[in-house]
């Protein structure tokens, strides 16, 4: 287990040593999300902007809270400074709006609570097996889900993240990678990207129910599916990264149509991560090597992008994940940045002179 996330809750003098010893990104020096809001928008003028940056969390310091004295002397002596997002990937948010972050170099997920100004990170003991971390899922009855890349397996916690629950999908997955829920959390959709395909689980037995797709590149097929997140109608959407496309599948599960080929103009793909919807039911594809977000409607119609190579606010680094809240505010996972950038859709459109 990485020495990053051992004995965070308080443990033994050594390992919180270890803690401060440990190898650690320079900081960056970074702004809370309000101090670095700008005026970026896309597209740009004279166009009407449909998407605004509208901040960035890289850790503790961007929730909002402050440590006691006792424990911000204690950080100094050690050397240790607050846990800050190291290699996002995936992201969501339970029913209370708390915003979970899989970290995979942390091995851990980050938990902010913007409301309440809290962050912290679980799990606070090792979990053996607990080795690569990379989406999340939250039930509406609070259990959480974390895909395991290299273990093979899906972890559960509960009590926001405080009591390990185990594990399954031994034997039964290669490689699991991105999760998503069904309406009322009936279904818990897991791509399977060695397998090429989606094992769908009982969140509740936690039994394998069935197994959608295979390899290939026909109609029915995938090729490392990436990610998966349900949209309106319960419509499930399927980053295929490998046919460099985006599957469209019923709430029952029917492959009903797909978008996307490779290539590097605007409309394709070559590297497509994260997937999410947002209340008018268009589709934003997270693709890593353009390090850009695009947006189609939901017919995979391209509509526009946002973000570009770099890493100042609004400029993407490889990215992997993305979601985006009932309010329409985005969020993606900014990897290689280490952040997660937060942007808003624009809905106001002028009225004609």
């Amino acid at each position: 287990m990485n020495s990053n996330i051992l004995l965070r809750g308080g443990g033994a003098m050594l390992a919180l040593l270890l803690l401060g010893a440990c190898t650690a990104p320079p900081s960056t020096g970074a702004a809370s999300p309000a101090a670095e809001r700008t005026t970026l928008v896309w597209p740009k003028p004279p166009e009407h902007p449909r998407i605004r940056y509208a901040g960035t969390i890289r850790g503790h310091a961007d929730t909002g809270s402050t440590n006691d004295f006792a424990t911000s002397l204690f950080n100094l002596v050690i050397g240790r400074r607050e846990f800050q997002i190291e290699q996002p990937h995936g992201v969501t948010e339970d029913r209370q709006g708390r915003l979970y972050v899989v970290d995979s170099r942390l091995r851990g997920v980050h938990i902010f609570d913007l409301k309440k100004g809290t962050h912290r990170i679980f799990p606070d003991q090792p979990v053996e097996g607990f080795l690569t971390p990379l989406d999340v899922a939250v039930s509406d009855d609070g259990r959480i889900f974390v895909s395991d890349s290299e273990a093979g397996i899906v972890h559960v916690f509960s009590d926001l993240g405080k009591r390990y629950e185990g594990h399954f999908g031994t034997d039964q997955m290669e490689r699991p990678t991105g999760l998503a829920l069904t309406a009322r959390s009936r279904d818990l959709i897991v791509c399977d990207t060695l397998g090429s395909r989606l094992a769908i689980y009982d969140p509740r037995t936690l039994k394998l129910k069935r197994i959608v797709g295979g390899k290939g590149d026909g109609r029915r097929g995938f090729n490392y599916p990436t990610a998966v997140t349900v949209g309106r109608g319960g419509r499930i959407y399927v980053t295929d990264s490998l046919n460099f496309r985006v599957q469209i599948l019923s709430s029952d599960y029917r492959f009903v149509g797909r978008f996307g080929t490779a290539g590097d103009a605007p409309g394709h793909f070559a590297r497509p991560k994260g997937i999410a919807t947002d209340r008018d039911g268009n589709i934003y594809v997270v693709d890593a090597l353009f390090d850009n977000v695009q947006i189609f409607d939901p017919e995979g119609r391209l509509l526009m992008a946002f973000g570009s190579p770099g890493s100042k606010a609004g400029e993407l680094w490889l990215p992997t994940g993305i979601y985006i809240d009932p309010q329409d505010r985005i969020y993606v996972a900014d990897s290689y940045n280490q952040r997660l950038q937060i942007f808003e859709r624009v809905k106001t459109v002028p009225s004609a002179p």
